[in-house]
């Protein structure tokens, strides 16, 4: 079946569902991509293991799709693909992470990323939605692949969904006042990782007005519930917080911004201070369409709170950097990637080029409590007439509150991609991921990994593209049971099915 006998199949299913809400008119837009890949993968060290290597050929096949629509009072943007592989996994053959057989080994890594918005009546009642699914580490001071193609073990299917239905008005010229409420639930395949809910409610009030003065008022609610697990009983963490933001805009180029307010928490810790008064300022500067830096300047609960933002575009470069001190958790960071999207910059679904697909490189601890995280991101990317590059530096110190232990992720990447003839690419990856923790802590033992790709791309007609990609992972460790070498060859065949 072709692709645009798919569309149009797609698009009336599609309406059926918002015409209850008359928002699926003649014009509403809708587009679908899709293609498939089959690949051949040997691996010299199935384990990951210093001691027990086992080599194997692994056959998987990974279908992507992608759906994109939008019409006057409903958008919908899914990208979707499973990779399923060969591999003849028996629990406990490999030598797995501290948490024993616990981990995924079922041949599946599936990754979904979906989000829709329905306007339920007209400028007054909205509904957005999201829903996503993709694999992590359990463990990220364990060995773990970057890929489901090992029998390691040490992997975990994250999947959660949001409903957020919000209403907004405008109290005459005075104020526009949004009110949302919203309920999420994540569900985790491995043992280890709780599983969670969370309710949460918004009220915010942003004055309105033709002055440089501009001013805002917030309040947050947000209820997690941990369920019951075979070693913990449920949980429950409560965080609200009410401030007042003021701004000025001195001149076109320059703004001024001040927050104060109130923490009110409530979850289990070591630590005496966890709520109380806190208070932000800073200042935007936007010396061009294609630059703008923010910075400020505060303190909470936790301490002082710096933050940077720079974004900087040129006609064939990007340049961002970011720093951020805050409280997240661990659910929140299984659902973040840091370096892989499924969409790339233009918006465009992403193509495997010859590699697997990735398991999200955000790490974490195994934590019910929130986490203080310091974030430094940094990324440039340029593109030139043959030759685009990209670099990527991402470093989180986080300390779990419940105990105040201490870790750190460093994640470097740079990869390139040359085009070599009209259908002829050459890519290659660089990627070092450290791992660091308090010492003698139950966190885990420090440990580096360095992986190294090289690839190239062949296209076979219109469609159809044949790749060959190297791989070496060699990862090192304060625990000798953690330390390996592998070295992987992957040839792939894609179809797009347009």
């Amino acid at each position: 079946m072709s692709l645009k006998r798919i569309s149009k199949l797609i698009h009336p299913t599609a309406c059926s569902v918002l015409l209850a809400a008359g928002t699926c008119p003649a014009g509403a837009a809708w587009e679908a991509t899709a293609d498939v890949s089959v690949a051949e993968t040997y691996t010299d060290n199935r384990c990951l293991s210093e001691s027990d290597e086992k080599g194997e050929w692994i056959t998987s096949l990974t279908p992507q799709a992608a759906l994109q629509g939008e019409s006057a009072r409903a958008s919908l943007s899914l990208q979707a693909s499973v990779e399923m592989n060969s591999q003849n996994n028996k629990r406990g053959e490999c030598s797995s992470s501290r948490f024993g057989d616990d981990g995924d080994n079922d041949r599946i890594n599936p990754r979904l990323s979906a989000n829709g918005s329905l306007e339920v009546i007209r400028q007054m009642f909205f509904i957005d939605a999201s829903a996503s699914a993709r694999q992590n580490a359990i463990d990220s001071f364990s060995s773990f692949s970057d890929s489901n193609l090992s029998a390691r073990g040490n992997r975990n299917t994250t999947y959660s969904y949001s409903v957020s239905p919000y209403f907004v008005s405008r109290i005459k010229d005075f104020a526009d006042v949004t009110l949302r409420a919203s309920y999420s639930d994540q569900s985790n395949t491995a043992r280890a990782v709780d599983d969670s809910a969370r309710e949460s409610a918004n009220l915010s009030i942003q004055g309105v007005s033709g002055s440089r003065l501009s001013w805002g008022l917030n309040g947050n609610y947000s209820r997690e519930d941990y369920n019951e697990s075979q070693l913990l009983p449920g949980e429950e963490n409560e965080l609200a917080s009410a401030s007042a933001t003021l701004g000025y805009q001195i001149s076109r180029k320059w703004q001024v911004n001040a927050t104060a307010g109130e923490d009110f928490n409530e979850f289990s810790t070591i630590s005496n201070d966890i709520e109380g008064g806190f208070w932000d300022v800073g200042v935007n500067w936007t010396p061009s369409a294609r630059t703008s830096v923010n910075l400020g300047y505060g303190d909470r609960f936790f301490g002082d709170t710096q933050r940077l933002s720079i974004e900087h575009r040129h006609r064939r470069s990007q340049f961002s950097l970011s720093y951020n001190k805050s409280l997240t958790t661990s659910r929140e960071l299984r659902e973040q990637d840091v370096f892989i999207p499924l969409l790339d910059d233009a918006g465009n679904q992403q193509t495997l080029g010859g590699l697997p697909l990735f398991v999200a490189s955000t790490a974490t601890t195994l934590t019910r409590s929130p986490i203080l995280e310091e974030r430094l991101q940094a990324s440039y990317s340029i593109k030139g007439r043959r030759t685009t590059m990209g670099f990527n530096v991402s470093v989180s110190d986080q300390s779990r509150l419940e105990d105040l232990l201490d870790s750190r992720f460093i994640n470097y990447r740079i990869n390139a991609d040359r085009s070599l003839a009209s259908n002829v690419n050459l890519n290659g990856l660089i990627n070092f991921e450290e791992q660091r923790a308090d010492s003698g802590s139950s966190l885990g033992e420090n440990s580096d990994t360095w992986r190294y790709s090289l690839g190239v791309t062949k296209g076979l007609g219109v469609n159809t593209n044949l790749a060959l990609n190297l791989t070496h992972t060699n990862r090192s460790s304060a625990d000798d049971g953690e330390t390996y070498k592998e070295n992987r060859v992957m040839v792939s065949l894609t179809m797009n099915l347009k």
